[in-house]
């Protein structure tokens, strides 16, 4: 399903902590002193598979659309939106027809911002549930602290947030959409009525568009729970509007605990809605695809196939595509649920006040308000406190400049010092009420100091690489922010190539106007600072070790250095430097492998490691392994957090089977344990150790099941506990802070097997191509020894080759009666008695029934109940020892 097709270069650059699943540092920060973050996370691709029934239905373009492109034809008028197509293998057919969708996208939705669609024209292999896929999309990237953000602590989809930022946030050299088509699927590529046994492409197109526009959810079924978010603990904006048919909101974690069973439960329930107020001005709430059996990137991201069948004007957005479905719109419960997502409404943009070190009597507060419908009259408000608290705030109109989007809005200032608390208010003609930042006043506020001198340092953020290939010339990027107008007089970095001190390089402020990335992230209030290829020629195997350097303009000088330090076992406050690393090293194979074995008796270069990994043999014991550093060190970063890494660099071909896709191995995890009652991804999880994996070359890592610490085992608590020793540390103030760290030290005796199942989160199916990574996170307070992995195999030993793969003419299996109402029997003959595997598959590719006999004659006869089954048209095959044997049938109620 998520085929990656890997070169020979190794490109994992940085994974940004905001898509995995990391514990927060554990002190407090306020949001309303700290500079917005925006973070990215990779999108997931929904599939979209063909239901071999013919529908011969038509659904027109809608009116203004149609008129919209006549007008452009004949008038040379502009549609709404420009989107960018980026085609990989298209044929020119292929390439009008994909173009007929994009251009009623480009009349249905409004943006300033070009969106940018990568499309790639290849042969798709069938999901995991032996269906044939015909497209499947996703937002390249997901986006959350943006400017103009709607909705707190929530993913948005790229352009989506690029429409409401009204600016690029990503490179503008980055997809918004990546889109794939299967080559081999029968296609129509042309205008008309497609003919018998053909999907029509430029429907599918459409449909694929709507997901990679935000027609996706990160809600999903993992094992016995449901989930959402990826780990990170925010959803989709999507994810807001889902509810059951008792109108509880799937986001009520007190009802639907974030991976629960009762999640699980509502998620395979078959009524779910899409709680959309302008869809349901169209007639009817949304109703969702939820089927009882849940469905790998299908489920909960589509409408409802029953209650939208082929022909309806809904039935775009249904989780398959049937033979001779023309449609050619949404529908108007589609574009209601984007209107409300917010590709249709008010978007406020404000760039926060600094901090002003000089007593002055007013400060101009500014906003720029831009909207697809009217604003309520006098309802751009900004509300504030001056040295009060914000439950006190009072408010005064924001003012129209001339005719621009242009509002602003003067603040007096009656005292010195001056401490101004404050927040953004419109309304439009939508009932919405938008607030910057988002959810104010209860999701956080804004707030800067007047007359105070200025003794802060600068604020500096970094997405660090971590392993880079032989070929690249990694950048180095910031986001360093003074809390103050008078901002950053220096950014430099200082770094070691192989422990060898070099000389220092400048970091010089991103110019949006002629660099080639679109390094400022869209922020105008936050200095982008940007070094082009600063290390010049690296090598295989080199090892770099950077930190970053900022001085603001104030007389005092102050200054950042990011990473800071790292805390020493047993000593005060420690003044060693700590640094950034990464490390030059590609992938040993282009091909990929299904299984591997290491027994670490000998070194190895199997693994491209950061923070002290490597295979030793300590006291206590008795041969070699692959061992964390000991002790490992403290978080030092912006979060005051570290991550520590030893990454196979052997990419792995997932096994189809749950029980053969694992992982095993011995370990033991000294790692500082949570507070009681804690959970992985929770602030007071605090250090662990995860195993994860990517199936986007190291673009993004999602864990195979959660994250542990030394409580996973009574005996490494134990061990953890036996011996502290009094250290320090250095908080996000400056200031030095006592700690107890373990001095417990680990020994073959504590080493305990575990086995780790790769397709158990379904966040991964068979035949994925990915890559794996051992992570060990630390926080920035208690540290212990660390962590050891020994005897590790991957997908060993394989499950015996029970079944051939050679196709056996249908003629050998017989189905009676056929059709048939209730029950069906199956007879053929076989070669040998031995094991027989049966599937039963439906036109759309779900898999019905799935079990396995073993018989002792050469004859196999199995009767089954079709009570449960709808009518339609059903496969069933059979995998025995020498071949497998398919035989359509008919369900006729």
């Amino acid at each position: 399903m998520r085929k990656i097709y890997l070169s020979g270069l190794l490109f994992l650059m940085v994974m940004s902590v905001f898509a995995q699943k990391l514990a927060k540092p554990r002190h407090e920060q306020l949001a309303q002193s700290n500079p917005d973050k925006i973070e990215f996370m990779k999108g997931k691709m929904i599939v979209c598979p063909g239901v071999f029934e013919d529908a011969n239905t038509y659904v027109p373009m809608a009116k203004e659309v149609e008129e919209a492109l006549k007008g452009q034809k004949a008038r040379g008028t502009a549609a709404k939106t420009t989107f960018i197509v980026t085609y990989n293998g298209f044929s020119p057919a292929a390439q009008k027809s994909f173009q007929a969708a994009v251009d009623i996208w480009a009349n249905l939705i409004s943006s300033p911002v070009p969106i940018r669609i990568t499309a790639t024209w290849r042969t798709i292999e069938g999901g995991s549930n032996g269906g044939t896929i015909l497209g499947q999309a996703s937002p390249a990237d997901f986006t959350r602290n943006f400017p103009g953000q709607q909705r707190a602590s929530t993913w948005y989809p790229i352009a989506l947030a690029e429409k409401i930022a009204g600016q690029e946030l990503n490179s503008i050299n980055e997809p918004d959409i990546t889109a794939e088509f299967n080559s081999s699927a029968p296609w129509y590529l042309g205008v008309a009525a497609p003919p018998s046994n053909q999907f029509d492409f430029t429907s599918v197109v459409l449909h694929e568009l709507c997901h990679g526009l935000g027609f996706t959810s990160s809600m999903r079924v993992s094992g016995n729970n449901g989930v959402w978010g990826y780990g990170t603990g925010s959803p989709f904006i999507y994810d807001h509007f889902l509810e059951n048919g008792s109108t509880q909101q799937l986001l009520n974690t007190t009802s639907f605990p974030n991976s629960s069973n009762a999640l699980r439960q509502e998620l395979l329930s078959d009524n779910l809605f899409f709680n959309s107020p302008t869809a349901i001005k169209s007639g009817e709430k949304p109703r969702i695809y939820a089927p009882i059996t849940y469905e790998q990137g299908s489920s909960i991201s589509h409408v409802n196939d029953a209650s939208y069948p082929s022909g309806n004007i809904n039935s775009l957005m249904t989780a398959g595509a049937s033979l001779r479905e023309v449609i050619r719109d949404p529908g108007p419960l589609v574009k209601g649920m984007f209107a409300d997502m917010g590709w249709k409404g008010t978007s406020m943009v404000h760039s926060r006040v600094k901090n002003i070190e000089n007593q002055v009597s007013k400060v101009t507060i500014k906003a720029t308000i831009t909207s697809d419908t009217t604003l309520v009259t006098g309802s751009a408000k900004l509300y504030y406190t001056e040295n009060d608290t914000i439950t006190n705030a009072k408010a005064i109109e924001l003012k129209r400049i001339g005719t621009t989007d242009e509002y602003s809005v003067d603040v007096p200032i009656t005292k010195s010092p001056s401490v101004i608390r404050y927040y953004l208010v419109v309304e439009d003609n939508y009932k919405r009420k938008n607030t910057v930042p988002a959810e104010a006043p209860t999701k956080g506020y804004y707030g800067f100091s007047v007359g105070n001198e200025d003794v802060s340092s600068p604020f500096v953020t970094t997405n660090p690489p971590t392993v880079i290939s032989s070929s690249s010339t990694p950048d180095v990027f910031a986001n360093i922010e003074d809390n103050f107008e008078h901002g950053i007089d220096t950014a430099y970095v200082e770094y070691k190539i192989n422990g060898i001190e070099q000389k220092p390089f400048g970091l010089k402020r991103y110019n949006v106007a002629t660099d080639d990335k679109a390094y400022s992230q869209g922020r105008n209030d936050i200095f982008a600072f940007l070094a082009k290829s600063p290390f010049g020629s690296l090598k295989l195997n080199d090892r770099v070790l950077y930190r970053i350097v900022a001085i603001d303009k104030s007389k005092n000088k102050n200054k950042t250095v990011l990473p800071a330090y790292f805390n020493t076992p047993g000593t005060n406050v420690t003044a060693t430097p700590d640094y950034f690393e990464f490390v030059v090293s590609d992938l040993k194979t282009q091909n990929p492998i299904k299984v591997y074995s290491n027994m670490f008796d000998a070194t190895t270069d199997d693994f491209a490691t950061i923070g002290g990994w490597g295979v030793a043999q300590p006291t206590g014991f008795t041969n070699g392994a692959l061992h964390s550093a000991h002790p490992y060190k403290n978080g030092g970063n912006e979060d005051l957090q570290s991550n520590t890494i030893a990454l196979l660099r052997y990419p792995v071909e997932l096994k189809q089977e749950l029980d053969s896709a694992t992982i095993t191995f011995d370990e033991v995890a000294l790692v500082e344990p949570g507070a009681d009652g804690s959970v992985y991804g929770d602030v007071d999880f605090y250090d662990y150790v995860v195993v994860e994996g990517s199936y986007d070359g190291g673009a993004s890592w999602v864990s195979f099941e959660d994250g542990y610490d030394a409580s996973a085992d009574a005996s490494w608590t134990k061990a953890f506990n036996s011996s502290g020793v009094e250290g320090s540390f250095i908080g996000a103030d400056g200031k030095s802070y006592q700690s107890s760290d373990s001095k417990g030290t680990a020994t073959s005796a504590l080493f305990k097997r575990r086995t780790i199942k790769m397709l158990a989160s379904g966040d991964f199916v068979g035949g994925d191509i990915i890559l794996i990574r051992f992570r060990l996170f630390a926080d920035e307070l208690t540290y212990g020894w660390g962590w050891v992995i020994d005897n590790l195999q991957v997908q060993v030993p394989p499950p015996p080759p029970i079944l051939a793969t050679e196709q056996v003419a249908e003629k050998a299996m017989t189905l009676s009666p056929n059709p048939s109402p209730d029950e069906i029997q199956i007879t053929t003959s076989l070669a040998k008695p031995g094991r027989v595997k049966m599937e039963v598959i439906s036109s759309k590719g779900v898999k019905m029934m799935d079990r396995e006999y073993l018989t002792d004659i050469n004859t196999f006869n199995q009767k089954i109940d079709l009570s449960d089954f709808t009518t339609g048209s059903y496969i069933v095959r059979l995998y025995t020892d020498t071949g497998i044997i398919v035989k359509r049938f008919v369900v006729n109620k």
